[in-house]
């Protein structure tokens, strides 16, 4: 996503086109509100990578790509209409 400065402008629009029309502003507000979430992550990276050292952060890392796998496959599977 070019570090991010396309992310608000792609994120959405492909978010709204795998759901139905009725669904797409559920999905776009719940990506909005993660987008939130997560400009939590720097901070909490930094606090652990100087309490713990360098490669604490990269377990943290794993740790995170292995949970949000976990979420993505407990979605299920979306229909594209």
């Amino acid at each position: 996503m070019g570090a991010g400065e396309l992310g608000g402008a792609y994120f959405p629009i492909y978010a709204s086109r795998l759901a139905s029309t009725a669904d797409a502003p559920r999905f776009v507000s719940m990506l909005t509100l993660a987008a939130t979430v997560a400009s939590f992550a720097p901070v909490v990276v930094r606090s652990i990578t100087e309490r713990f050292g360098f490669p604490a952060s990269f377990v943290l890392g794993m740790l995170f790509a292995i949970a949000g796998a976990v979420l993505v496959s407990r979605i299920g599977r979306v229909e594209i209409s």
